[in-house]
């Protein structure tokens, strides 16, 4: 191969080289995010702050429900939490609600009254589960 024709393909490449370098830019370094990705970072950060807030308001705002076996006592209607035992006078919007079976009920619980009894309004009967159901008692020889 002749010099001259290699030179003239030496010199094609260089200049072709030195023009892509001048029409191309380098990479550089983002040290600032550009304004769209500053709102954007913003708007996440909004989001999870109103995420995290309505999540607390939810779980301080829940109404009190109880679940247990209604039954007819003296001074009205009676049920029987199955969580921690206690024995609830029912007031409040009790027409709905039939002694025998086993109920979810939102409202609110009140302190004991002069007499021990504890009370529970009745807001809202939130699950009717249907007849109780009979514990078998021990036989005694």
């Amino acid at each position: 191969m002749s010099s001259k024709p290699f030179r003239r393909l030496v010199l094609v490449a260089l200049l072709v080289c030195v023009s892509l370098g001048i029409f191309i830019k380098p990479a550089q370094a983002q040290l600032a995010p550009t304004q769209g990705q500053a709102i954007g970072i913003l708007v996440i950060i909004v989001a999870i702050g109103a995420g995290i807030g309505i999540g607390i308001y939810a779980l301080a705002n829940k109404s009190p429900s109880i679940t247990g076996c209604a039954a007819s006592g003296p001074g009205g209607m009676t049920l029987e939490d199955e969580n921690d035992h206690q024995v609830f006078t029912l007031t409040g919007d009790t027409a709905d609600l039939k002694a025998g079976d086993r109920l979810r009920l939102i409202g609110k619980k009140k302190k004991r009254d002069a007499s021990g009894n504890r009370a529970f309004v009745v807001s809202k009967l939130k699950r009717d589960f249907g007849p109780c159901r009979v514990q078998a008692q021990p036989s005694t020889p």
